[in-house]
């Protein structure tokens, strides 16, 4: 377990040094804030031949870890996207997100999806995209997907394996705003390429 703290001003590095003597092998440390750069420096000294990029509000269930790894292929180089529900939901979150996984399921014809919440790689996909562009400011999560299928990744939706993501965005910023800004990055992604200009969007929760 590796964990990347951005400088934070809270007590992440606190309570993340003080799981210390009960997860074995757990890395804190600490770079400069840029959710791409925190990604890659984490990459960079990740030990084994499969990554897992969380968001720090993301919470995996009991053996979610048994059940994603029974279905990966050790053969194949891959980018994938399990089922991402909502944490403290109600149907209305439940309603977006069936709604959006529609779309996914459809666009993965032709431009696949992954989304920051939860990416499931190999270390030899990261190092061949060169990992995540730490110029991106926006969808950098699709973007990594993007670049992953184009050099010949295989993409999966796991379906049958959910973990909980915060809904505390979609409350913050209007679940229907939200949404529509994700859909209008993800055509100037298709169209214009890398987002790397931060004043293009307003976005609450960007820290540029």
């Amino acid at each position: 377990v590796i964990i990347v703290d951005g400088k934070s001003k809270d007590n992440t590095l606190k309570i993340a040094n003080g799981f210390k003597e009960k997860i074995n092998d757990l890395t804190v440390i600490t770079t400069d804030r840029g959710i791409s750069l925190q990604r890659n420096k984490g990459a960079k000294i990740a030990k084994y031949k499969y990554l897992m990029f969380l968001d720090a509000d993301t919470f995996l269930p009991k053996n979610f870890l048994s059940k994603i790894t029974g279905k990966i292929n050790p053969n194949e180089n891959f980018v994938g996207l399990p089922l991402l529900l909502p944490l403290d939901g109600n149907w209305i979150d439940y309603f977006y997100v069936f709604t959006a996984y529609a779309v996914i399921i459809l666009m993965s014809f032709f431009k696949p999806i992954v989304a920051g919440m939860c990416i499931l790689t190999t270390k030899e996909n990261h190092a061949k995209i060169n990992g995540f562009n730490e110029k991106a400011v926006y969808a950098e999560d699709v973007d990594y997907g993007f670049r992953s299928t184009k050099m010949k990744a295989k993409y999966h939706l796991y379906l049958d394996c959910h973990l909980f993501a915060s809904v505390r965005r979609r409350k913050e910023s209007g679940r229907f705003k939200l949404s529509l800004l994700w859909v209008r990055w993800y055509f100037d992604l298709i169209t214009h390429g890398a987002i790397t200009d931060a004043a293009k969007y307003k976005y609450t929760f960007g820290n540029h």
